[in-house]
């Protein structure tokens, strides 16, 4: 599916080329999901099996482990509305709160990950998973999130914090290209860039593999924009997904 596109009101033009991996068809009735696909493939008696949801993320995600001899990707995951941004005008973005299907997928994303780079605001939000007293009250799918953030090692770029507040936390002052490109080459797991202006950094540097945005049915107008303005690159689509909340999981590699 050659094409050009023009999201954010033409403030980013980005080109995208469908690679057709795992891909659901959205404009077909007869189309089935990747996880209807994936079940009728692995039954050994001709019929599907009912495998639970998150059975199917560990599959789905489990090709994204790294293995030696690769080079670890730095890859930007955002939450958005349909006209590309993280929060509105007056800073909430309580409408992008996942359901527990959308949480379940994106746990099973960030699991293999092994390191985030974070600015500051986004670092104190994130704060939330190294909770200790409330997080036991709530559902399992939280509680594991909080697990894999808690594992996960954390660079935090800030002119203003002197010390972490988390486990597993290192402070930078400032973003230092030539030092994410080290970390990228030595790390043998993957990397998140976590934060729009953080991001934006990254993407102008030419740091960011991959990009995962889930989009949400709704429109805000204004506030924070998901990608940055005056960058243009080419983009493939590894994957897509629709959720039952009418969420789409949009999943691209960065073409250099």
């Amino acid at each position: 599916m050659p094409g050009v596109a023009d999201p954010l009101r033409g403030q980013v033009r980005l080109e995208f080329h469908d690679e057709g991996r795992g891909k659901t068809r959205l404009n077909s009735g007869r189309a089935r999901s990747p996880m209807a696909k994936w079940a009728t493939t692995r039954a050994t008696d001709g019929k599907a099996r009912s495998p639970s949801w998150t059975d199917y993320c560990e599959h789905r995600w489990h090709r994204t482990v790294g293995s030696e001899g690769v080079m670890a990707k730095l890859i930007y995951s955002a939450i958005t509305s349909l006209d590309g941004y993280v929060e509105d005008e007056d800073g909430n973005f309580d409408w992008a709160a996942p359901d527990e299907e959308v949480h379940i997928f994106v746990n099973q994303l960030e699991r293999p990950v092994g390191t985030y780079l974070l600015g500051r605001r986004m670092y104190e939000t994130m704060l939330f998973w190294e909770s200790t007293d409330t997080l036991p009250e709530e559902p399992p799918v939280v509680r594991d999130f909080a697990d894999i953030w808690q594992a996960a090692d954390k660079i935090v770029f800030s002119r203003t914090l002197e010390a972490p507040s988390s486990a597993k936390t290192r402070i930078e002052s400032a973003f230092d290209p030539d030092m994410v490109r080290q970390m990228k080459a030595l790390a043998r797991t993957d990397l998140t860039v976590g934060g729009a202006e953080l991001a934006a950094q990254a993407f102008r540097a030419g740091l960011v593999d991959e990009c995962h945005l889930f989009l949400n049915p709704i429109i805000v107008g204004g506030g924070k924009q998901a990608l940055p303005s005056n960058v243009r690159t080419g983009l493939a689509l590894l994957d897509e997904h629709r959720f039952g909340n009418g969420v789409i999981h949009l999943h691209y590699r960065i073409l250099t």
